[in-house]
């Protein structure tokens, strides 16, 4: 025997329930999210005429959509940066001290650039971003209230080990020690240094 659907609010079981399998979830604090599936529950109650919405296991899509964040391309966002800090449980200020930033308003700055992005290159973003994963795997996958399954765990196991791979290019390709050749054209012509364009 199926279970009968009952209002959230007042109980009553004289209600329509919709299950939208494009759901755009404008309430967490991202613009653009859009959860696809069978995830969302809108129940219209007869009764008591409201209308509520469920998120299935919601404590674990916030968290998947900070892995998201973490994992993700490049482009990092004041709003995702707000949005990881309070998944984090952390004011600006304990923010800014992990980043080695000492200022609460560096914090507050990039967060009211909301969807801007925070840098203008993935380089100069490097450091933010593995301050942001370390800070996912100690305050949310090693925390009691962690709802990631162990597919999850492994998938941002994964995604760390390729963000060290692409760090590892691209400093490679940024190196510091670029070679430079110094000529000298004849033996009456003085010494000229120039960069090796090949570097």
């Amino acid at each position: 025997m199926a279970l009968k659907s009952k209002c959230p609010a007042c109980g009553s079981t004289n209600v329509r329930v919709e299950n939208p399998r494009d759901y755009y979830y404008n309430h967490c604090g991202l613009t653009g999210v859009h959860l696809l599936g069978m995830g969302v529950a809108i129940t219209d109650c007869a009764a008591c005429k409201q209308k509520t919405t469920t998120i299935l296991q919601e404590a674990q899509l916030l968290q998947v959509l900070g892995m998201a964040i973490v994992t993700g391309k490049p482009g990092l966002t004041g709003e995702q940066l707000r949005y990881l800090r309070k998944l984090f449980e952390m004011t600006q200020g304990e923010l800014a001290d992990s980043l080695g930033k000492g200022r609460r308003e560096t914090v507050a700055e990039w967060e009211a650039m909301g969807r801007k992005r925070l840098f203008k290159t993935p380089y100069e973003e490097i450091g933010l971003r593995a301050v942001l994963m370390s800070l996912f795997a100690a305050r949310v996958l090693e925390s009691e209230f962690n709802c990631l399954s162990s597919q999850h765990k492994a998938e941002y196991a994964n995604a760390a080990g390729t963000f060290v791979e692409r760090v590892s290019t691209l400093l490679a390709g940024r190196g510091t020690n670029k070679s430079i050749e110094i000529r000298r054209q004849s033996r009456r012509a003085d010494w000229s240094a120039t960069h090796c364009s090949a570097c």
